[in-house]
């Protein structure tokens, strides 16, 4: 996935930055990246490797124990995998929110702390800001 702001490198110094390290941790974040050919701030790959497993085939000439194990693995792996994927779904349709809220969320902080907050204005231009592919 890819996201795109107007203001992006200002979202990053203040608050965006700590919105990364927290919420995108499972994921890997990859400024400046082009996805299919379009330009965009922060690209979002998201690791699947784990989860591969999940649909491979039986292989033949298993034990009936080696078969149980098996399909059990495979149960269990679906089953974090169906998990991971609602977490994702949840955290990628929320991204752009998300990212605003901890921007206002730092400067109010800032406010209650006493300390001088940055003053700075963001722009809502209305943009494509997603982008999605399964090739990265």
């Amino acid at each position: 996935m890819g996201f795109s702001a107007t203001d992006f490198p200002l979202i990053l110094e203040n608050g965006g930055k700590e919105f990364l390290e927290a919420e995108m941790k499972d994921y890997e974040c990859i400024p400046n990246c082009e996805i299919t050919g379009k330009k965009f701030d922060l690209g979002i790959k998201i690791n699947l490797e784990k989860y591969q497993k999940a649909y491979e085939k039986k292989p033949k000439g298993l034990s009936e124990e080696e078969e149980e194990k098996f399909i059990e693995e495979r149960k269990s792996i679906r089953a974090e995998l169906e998990k991971f994927a609602k977490v994702t779904a949840e955290k990628l349709s929320n991204f752009r929110v998300k990212i605003y809220s901890y921007v206002y969320e730092k400067m109010l902080k800032d406010i209650k702390e006493k300390k001088k907050a940055k003053s700075f204005s963001l722009s809502f231009k209305r943009k494509k800001c997603c982008s999605f592919s399964s090739s990265f």
